[in-house]
């Protein structure tokens, strides 16, 4: 199932325009709106759909006549990003056997204190069946929460980057990236509200969205069927690659563990939009 090629380059052409004019009608968010609709829907879940709710405040009647926003901004780069990528989804005639990827991510956050610096870390851990190999990596991301927006706390942002930093890591290993294309993942993760806001493809944090999208982008670009589900938080065993950076004890577990399941070090691969300047 996919909408037409034509129909695609229209829509990627039309994107592109709007955010070149910076301006949106009310009437022009409604149709866009509508073939949004129409050509998402021939891809699996939610993918994409959830840009649909900032167009439809754009072409409600009470909306400005003509109007522009960040969101609205944000929302139509996402869509520049991900329309090129979608492919066509296929649905297999009869039952399909195939073992899914298993994906864990966690985080460690810490916030800044008077005698400590703000601390933040994630970490992963996959196993592949078609390798029968298990995967992990970790990654000090303490400088990344200076770029998002002031908060209380950001784990939640951490959390998600984790998801994002596993997939964007996994996909640009030389083993591991093969087997991703087009296969079935179970992401499990131990936060219920960043589970939510995959399962939704957005958030209403603008960074946490951000992440999301980005997520939503690299699933796409390999075809892979993402599902999302909760790990309670004392059985995630990505726990310990999380806390590998700041803890000598859990650099100790880690090693057992590598040793007791032949874990793999992958590099972790942080997305440029978090590396460029």
């Amino acid at each position: 199932m996919s909408i037409k090629e034509e129909r695609r380059v229209a829509l990627i052409a039309e994107v592109g325009a709007l955010l070149s004019a910076r301006q949106l009608s009310r009437d022009g968010a409604q149709r866009l709106y509508g073939k949004l609709y129409f050509g998402l829907s021939a891809h699996f879940g939610r993918i994409g759909k959830s840009v649909l709710p900032v167009l439809s405040r754009h072409g409600a009647p009470s909306a400005p006549e003509t109007g522009w926003s960040a969101e609205l901004e944000a929302a139509l780069r996402f869509l520049g990003k991900l329309l090129p990528v979608l492919r066509p989804f296929e649905v297999p005639t009869l039952p399909v056997r195939v073992p899914p990827i298993l994906i864990y991510t966690d985080c460690m956050y810490e916030p800044e204190t008077h005698f400590r610096r703000e601390q933040a870390a994630i970490g992963f851990i996959a196993w592949f069946p078609t390798l029968r190999r298990w995967f992990h990596s970790w990654l000090d991301v303490s400088l990344v929460c200076r770029l998002f927006k002031q908060a209380k706390t950001h784990i939640g942002r951490i959390e998600a980057l984790g998801v994002l930093v596993a997939c964007r890591s996994l996909l640009a290993h030389s083993v591991t990236a093969p087997h991703m294309s087009c296969a079935p993942i179970l992401s499990f993760i131990d936060n219920d509200g960043v589970l939510h806001n995959c399962v939704a493809g957005s958030s209403a944090d603008p960074d946490t969205s951000l992440i999301i999208h980005q997520l939503t982008v690299s699933f796409a670009e390999c075809s892979a069927v993402p599902w999302y589900e909760r790990v309670p938080s004392k059985a995630n065993p990505a726990d310990a690659p999380s806390r590998v950076p700041f803890s000598s004890e859990a650099r100790q577990e880690m090693h057992l563990m590598e040793a007791k399941l032949h874990c793999t070090f992958v590099p972790s691969v942080l997305p440029t939009m978090y590396t460029r300047g």
